[in-house]
């Protein structure tokens, strides 16, 4: 996990009963906002972007970009890092369970105009602890 004071940190939906927490590290300081993008904004993402365990992003307007991904139900904890058009995610450790996969997504919120297409999404799947 990256070290470090994050700059937005904040809780995404899994289901009814799970969270999880995401920090987000803006390393250009490139953003004003992140916040767990809505139901809605999630439907917005193009499925041919993701694959299983791998991560994506699209435009929703000319300063905000809604990045997704997919987990598993067992994720706590993941760390968004944004390093100029880079943005990696980084699962943290995770309980062996039931590997069942759940998309999860958050908005970042640019200060200038930023094209989604310019960006290279990087996902870490957490490793698996006993």
């Amino acid at each position: 996990m990256p070290s470090g004071v994050p700059a937005f940190t904040f809780h995404v939906r899994l289901d009814a009963n799970l969270m999880e927490q995401v920090s987000l590290f803006d390393r250009g300081n490139l953003l004003t906002g992140s916040r767990s993008a809505t139901v809605s904004e999630q439907q917005l993402v193009e499925p041919e972007i993701l694959g299983l365990d791998a991560g994506g992003a699209q435009g929703n307007s000319d300063r905000e970009v809604i990045l997704l991904w997919i987990g598993t139900i067992c994720d706590r904890d993941a760390s968004v890092i944004v390093d100029g058009s880079l943005v990696t995610i980084i699962e943290g450790p995770r309980p062996a369970c039931d590997a069942m996969a759940v998309g999860r997504g958050v908005t970042l919120e640019y200060a200038e105009p930023t094209k989604a297409s310019s960006l290279r999404v990087e996902y870490f799947a957490g490793w698996i602890f006993q």
